[in-house]
This record gives structure tokens, C-alpha cells and sequence, in this order.
């Protein structure tokens, strides 16, 4: 079994009672409105972010303690990061994903708006009642952090709105984007090990590996975006190209192609193949690969010290399958 297919199974494994949890309780949502209720339930039927609870649940078990199950604080976030997800679409304008309608796609803006609302003020609601089962200590750490890397990563998401290619100088723009968006994953890594009861140089640890892995998978989804040709032409013509893309159009010969495929109404295969060769095959993008593996290390040395490490270093070392 590869590293990433090995990766997604322990973190469905370690999400699958979360997710179905959240879904009944998304189900649960009483509203007359027929169409809203339809959305809420198009959604909860489709909800498979494995990602966020799982790596929560791995980041709490790798402490070792098991002093807290935590499946309350994974179904609390889960709604914040649904809700975090159905307002970006909006901003994005993005119909589809993964292969399927999204709420604002579907239903419209003011609907994917409505839902959106509704799992922030449901997921707060959730989170608050965690107070329960957490110390006061802890619920204040978890509320200061859903604080600061929620806000951070909507700063992302704003400078990302009016990201436009302006030279060489917005290759770093975008890659600091990118960094700021992985706020989201290391608020999850930090959440988990304060659940479990972690040392505060644990907690800084486990949130400084939770943003490599953030960044790294972020990463790795534009590498993937490479080989999708539609995907990459729609990326282009939003603005935003992939960033294997950005870095290889300092080469004139790149460039050139570039614009001599976007002039067509249709392209062909061999003439996207060749473009996805020049891309891959720059020495500039390979360098940024080579840093994608400084990157793995640095992760990897974050969680030497913490006592069960095997997990996080499994997803570590996943995201540069396949991309070298």
C-alpha cells in the first residue's frame, strides 16, 4: 500500500465516528424552509472531510494521555470548517468540487450563504457546550486558537481574491497565501494536543508540524492541479495558475507555450502533455520540489519528541508521493 493511500485510511479511520455524528446532527437541523432544508441535507449527505477530524484525533492520540475522547471538539470543528468551506465557494464562485455540485453551485449564493451561517453559529454552539467535558483552562486555549488561525487563514483567503500574476514577485505572494491558508490545520494539530493534555512546548510543536503539513498538502494539490489539464486552464484563466506554473514562466520557452495554447479555442492533448513536460521538467520547479523535502524533514524533526510520533510521520512523508 502506498504512504498516501495508507495516510487516507488512518485518517478515515480516525475521523468515520466524527463525520457520521456531524452529519446526524446536520440532519437534525429543524428549518421550514423547504429549499434551505434541502441544502443542509445536500450537504451533510456529501460531507467527506476526513482531513480536519482525523489529523485533530491523531495530534491528540500521538500525547499518549487519552485523558479526553475527542469527538465532541471534532464534530464542533467540523461545522466551523463547513461552514469556513461553503462561504469560500461563494467568494470563489466555485459551481462545482470534487466532482459534484457545491451548495452555491446548487442552490445559489443566498442558500450557501443561509447553510453557511447556520453551521458557524451550530459549531460555536457545539464548541461551547465542550465546556463540559474541558477544563476552563483548556476551552480558553482552543477559543484563542480557533481565533487567531481562523482570521489568519481569512486574511488568506482575501489576499488570495485580488491575486492577479504581476511578475515574478507574485510567485512568493502566492506562496505566502498558501502558508497563511495552512493556519487551518496547524488550529486542528494544536486543538488536538491541548484536548490531550499536551505540554505547551508539545502544543508548539504539534502546531508548527500541523502548518508544514498544511502547506505541504496545499502544495502537493498544485502539482496535482498540473496534471488536470481543464482544471490548470481554468486556473489561468482566473488568475491564479498553479504554482509549478508561476515559477516555470520565468522561462521565455514556457511562457511562449503558454500563450500560444490559451489563443486557441481548442487544444490537444499532445500540446497540453507538452506544456505539463516543460512545467514539470524546469529547474526552478524542481528546486521547489527539493524544498518540498526540506519541508517533510523540518516536520519530521517538529515531532521527535512527542511520545506516539508513528501516524504524524506517515502523513508527513505522504504528501510528496508521487510528486518527485
Amino acid at each position: 500500500m502506498s504512504l498516501m493511500k495508507k495516510a487516507l485510511k488512518l485518517l478515515e479511520i480516525k475521523s468515520e465516528r466524527a463525520i457520521e455524528k456531524t452529519k446526524s446532527e446536520m440532519l437534525s437541523i429543524d428549518v421550514e424552509d423547504k429549499r434551505l432544508r434541502e441544502a443542509i441535507r445536500y450537504y451533510a449527505h456529501n460531507l467527506d472531510d476526513s482531513l480536519h477530524p482525523g489529523i485533530l484525533a491523531i495530534a491528540y492520540e500521538s500525547i499518549g494521555k487519552h485523558v479526553n475522547e475527542p469527538i465532541e471538539i471534532q464534530v464542533a470543528m467540523l461545522f466551523l470548517t463547513s461552514a469556513v468551506d461553503i462561504h469560500d465557494d461563494i467568494i470563489d464562485e466555485s459551481y462545482t468540487k470534487n466532482g459534484r455540485p457545491t451548495i452555491f453551485g446548487k442552490f445559489g449564493r443566498n442558500i450557501a450563504l443561509l447553510v453557511g451561517d447556520g453551521m458557524l453559529l451550530k459549531g460555536m454552539s457545539l464548541l461551547y457546550n465542550c465546556k463540559k467535558i474541558l477544563k476552563s483552562n483548556k476551552m480558553k486555549a482552543i477559543i484563542s486558537t480557533i481565533q487567531n488561525t481562523f482570521f489568519e487563514a481569512g486574511d488568506a483567503h482575501s489576499m488570495e481574491t485580488f491575486f492577479k500574476i504581476r511578475g515574478n514577485s507574485s510567485i512568493w505572494r502566492y506562496y505566502r497565501i498558501l502558508n497563511k491558508k495552512a493556519a487551518i490545520l496547524e488550529c486542528h494539530t494544536r486543538i488536538g494536543a491541548i484536548v490531550g493534555d499536551a505540554s505547551r512546548s508539545q502544543i508548539k510543536v504539534l502546531g508548527k508540524y500541523g502548518r508544514l503539513v498544511g502547506l505541504l498538502l496545499t502544495l502537493r494539490d498544485e502539482f496535482i492541479d498540473v496534471f488536470e489539464p481543464e482544471e490548470m486552464i481554468a486556473r489561468i484563466k482566473k488568475g491564479y495558475p498553479p504554482l509549478p506554473l508561476l515559477f516555470s514562466l520565468k522561462n521565455p520557452k514556457t511562457r511562449r507555450f503558454m500563450r500560444n495554447i490559451m489563443s486557441q479555442k481548442e487544444f490537444t492533448i499532445e500540446k497540453v502533455n507538452t506544456f505539463i513536460s516543460l512545467i514539470l521538467e524546469d529547474n526552478v520547479v524542481m528546486t521547489f520540489r527539493r524544498k518540498m523535502e526540506d519541508l517533510v524533514v523540518k516536520a519530521l524533526k517538529y515531532v521527535e519528541e512527542i511520545p506516539e510520533n508513528e501516524n504524524l510521520k506517515i502523513l508527513a512523508l505522504s504528501t510528496i508521493e508521487g510528486i518527485k
